[in-house]
């Protein structure tokens, strides 16, 4: 996890295929982190996203933001939701598909 400006950080997360990796924000606020975006759900996501969380000593995951209907996007987001308990949020026409 790389820290940014602003208290954003940034987690890089595998794919099977080129370019090898997709990015994950995690951006903090007054009800918890919000995660943008959850990567692609491979067999070992949740063991991935487990140890990027245990990161945040604690600190409440209040929410997941899904920008598009990418598998690389969206394929861990049941993962994330399992761990931290918040919800998933996407746009509607995603959703849908």
């Amino acid at each position: 996890m790389d820290e940014l400006d602003g208290g954003i950080r940034r987690v890089t997360l595998p794919l099977p295929n080129r370019p090898g990796h997709v990015h994950a924000y995690l951006l903090p606020g007054e009800g918890g982190w919000t995660i943008v975006d959850t990567g692609l759900g491979l067999p070992d996501a949740r063991d991935r996203w487990a140890a990027e969380l245990a990161a945040l000593d604690g600190a409440p995951v209040g929410r997941i933001v899904v920008t598009h209907f990418h598998p690389d996007h969206v394929g861990a987001a049941s993962d994330l939701a399992e761990l931290t308990g918040a919800p998933v949020s996407q746009g509607r026409v995603d959703y849908a598909q």
